[in-house]
């Protein structure tokens, strides 16, 4: 059979077309993802800057020469993406005002989106740069241009356009069957309600309202897409993006080719990402015979060169070890855990019949990506960074083929049924997280005036002596000379921030 290419419906009657060629969302896809890259190099010597922005410039206008612009989804496809990523990203509360409680990682968000935008770039303190991931702020930083309010609007903007993309780049169908896709997606998740009464852990005092967290203590933990989209967006969009460009059997040679610039690009955004996606790059690039390509490596020294540089110099600070040494870590656990989180999911896909995007390769790899990267720990306490991060390109896949299996035609009944049924029972947990967002009373209380009302008060500085400033400061020579970032805030509003998140 052969395998549909993905990304909505496309609108021309050539169904084959010369895979040398990307369709409109690729494109997007790969802008989306690059454009911060153009702003980031600022942040060095103007002789550095100018080579590789004109570099990155190059890379872009060949990616756009090969795009067949005829390739696009049907305007009702881009109309509902639009209308559901809208809705989507009103649940995170970016805009300050709004009704909507953002979690408490916004604090960081806020604090970052506000240095980028009203101190000169990169952001100094005191001999120290800031030293994030900043890929998901730097545009919305740029335009605003200082005006305040402005940055949070516009980042709500740049998180509508990032959600759009995903919608259009994962469901390669029409009408009703694109908007089950999305919304199964949006609300796909593991079973954290079996894992919560199996541990224990529901009959404890819960800090989070959602259940993602029950495995937490143990060091390992795989959050429901609608999770990772109201705590950490900075890394679910470049996430959900690259892995949809090497989701398809017959993944575009040009986005084999220019790989290394993709990568290099969402390491800006999120460093443990592009680990959780490489393995799928190369599986299709061996699959197709394009493995070592010249300006792959080439770009990956040069572009993604600096990105490390600016975010691993002085990291050694950054907690490393292997989860077994955790002392809740046990071999019963982390077999709850596998099985819980994705095992039932892998093994209803090995049963049922298959969908025309079924792809054994994939789901092989998956399974065993997402069953060794709980061993890794990286990060401070009980969270680790690494297995949250890294999870992302394997659970987006496997959340993908759970929605291809519930929309497939011919409809099979008994799958059907059985597949929505796994799906209601797996939302409890996302569903959980959105009730938190619009209630009017949830366990954020004490953040819901600097949180909701005034966040952009918030700066990075407020984070000194807490956990989070090996990862928010660093001494980076490499970078250019600016002026000390001179923000303040009243003693009230620091003395706040730092008992909310020491």
């Amino acid at each position: 059979m052969k395998t549909p290419l993905i990304g909505a419906e496309l609108t021309t009657q050539k169904k084959d077309f010369p895979k040398v060629q990307l369709t409109l969302i690729e494109l997007a896809s790969c802008c989306y993802l690059i454009f911060p890259l153009l702003f980031f190099m600022t942040f060095y010597p103007l002789y550095i800057t100018i080579p590789l922005d004109l570099f990155i410039l190059w890379q872009l206008g060949i990616l756009i020469r090969k795009t067949n612009f005829n390739i696009k989804p049907t305007c009702s496809n881009v109309i509902i993406a639009l209308f559901l990523a809208l809705l989507f990203a009103s649940l995170i509360g970016i805009i300050p005002g709004s009704h909507i409680q953002p979690t408490a990682d916004w604090m960081k968000h806020d604090a970052v989106l506000n240095d980028l935008s009203y101190c000169t770039w990169p952001p100094r303190f005191d001999g120290m740069q800031l030293r994030y991931y900043l890929g998901y702020y730097l545009i919305p930083a740029a335009l605003s241009a200082g005006v305040q309010e402005l940055n949070y609007i516009l980042l709500y903007g740049w998180t509508v356009i990032g959600l759009t993309i995903v919608f259009l780049a994962i469901a390669p169908y029409t009408s009703t069957r694109f908007f089950l896709f999305i919304l199964a997606f949006i609300f796909f998740s593991g079973f954290d309600l079996f894992g919560g009464l199996l541990t224990n852990w529901l009959v404890g005092n819960r800090v989070h309202a959602g259940l993602d967290w029950w495995s937490n203590n143990v060091g390992m933990q795989y959050v429901s897409i609608m999770n990772l989209l109201l705590w950490v967006p900075q890394h679910a969009l470049p996430a959900w993006i690259l892995t949809t460009l090497f989701f398809n059997k017959k993944t575009s040679s040009i986005i084999l080719s220019n790989a290394g610039l993709l990568f290099s690009a969402t390491l800006l955004w999120s460093i443990f990402v592009p680990v959780g996606a490489f393995p799928y790059f190369l599986l299709r690039a061996v699959q197709q015979r394009t493995l070592f390509i010249f300006k792959n490596g080439l770009t990956t020294i040069v572009v993604g060169g600096p990105v490390l540089i600016y975010l691993l110099t002085n990291s050694a600070a950054i907690p490393m070890e292997m989860s077994w040494s955790l002392p809740n870590f046990t071999v019963l656990n982390y077999f709850i855990f596998m099985l819980v989180e994705v095992g039932i999911w892998i093994i209803w896909l090995l049963l049922v019949q298959k969908s025309a995007y079924y792809d054994k390769s994939l789901i092989i790899l998956l399974t065993i990506i997402l069953s060794l990267i709980p061993f890794l720990h990286i990060g401070a306490g009980a969270g680790n960074d690494f297995v949250l991060r890294a999870s992302i390109p394997s659970l987006t896949i496997l959340a993908m083929f759970i929605c291809h299996v519930l929309v497939m035609k011919p409809n099979r009944w008994p799958i059907l049924f059985v597949t929505l049924s796994l799906l209601v029972i797996a939302s409890i947990s996302p569903l959980m997280e959105v009730k938190e967002a619009i209630s009017s009373q949830n366990k954020n209380e004490k953040w819901q005036v600097l949180l909701r009302e005034s966040p952009y008060q918030i700066t990075t500085t407020d984070f000194i002596g807490t956990h989070a400033e090996v990862q928010l400061f660093a001494s980076i020579p490499f970078l250019k000379d600016s002026p000390s970032c001179k923000r303040k805030l009243d003693s009230n509003t620091r003395a706040q921030v730092i008992s909310t998140t020491g």
